[in-house]
């Protein structure tokens, strides 16, 4: 029964490991994928598969897509970032390069149209350690202006007698 018990215990501990390596490998495949279908440096690719994964995970998106080009050298950009804060917010970490791409984010809400979105990843000695995108923000509603027209009273006519 002992044995059982601390059989059941090692599964639960290494199921998490393998979901969790499980994601690392889609991840690399992905990598792998930018760099061979868009000739996407190392870093871009790492960067956009990156955001693939992040972005999905949040409540907002189905998918992140790089239409072809958003990953090349002429519209990707790698600068850069001289030991520097990733950003003066949150994520304060310094590094050495920093990763602009974008890519386009559709919706899980199926009738509205697509988000560009602009990916930024900050690397130290080619590993990732910050992350940021710009999240869209409501389409904002847009008032008619209303012109109260001043009614000018109207004489009631009175039923003429006949």
């Amino acid at each position: 029964m002992q044995i059982i018990v601390l059989l059941v215990g090692c599964l639960m501990l290494l199921l998490p490991l393998s979901s969790h390596a499980g994601r690392r490998d889609e991840r690399l495949d992905l990598v792998k994928q930018f760099i061979t279908q868009q000739q996407a440096n190392p870093l871009v690719a790492d960067c956009a598969a990156h955001a693939s994964f992040v972005a999905t995970t949040l409540p907002l998106y189905t998918r992140i897509e790089f239409p072809d080009g958003a990953l090349d050298n002429g519209q990707a950009s790698i600068l850069p970032w001289h030991q520097q804060p990733f950003n003066n917010k949150k994520q304060r970490v310094k590094v050495d390069t920093i990763v602009s791409i974008s890519g386009v984010g559709y919706r899980k809400a199926k009738r509205s149209k697509p988000d560009v979105l602009e990916f930024r990843c900050g690397y130290s000695a080619n590993q990732l350690f910050a992350f940021d995108y710009n999240e869209p923000k409501p389409a904002s509603v847009k008032h008619k202006t209303v012109r109260r027209i001043k009614r000018t009273p109207q004489r009631r006519s009175t039923p003429s007698t006949r």
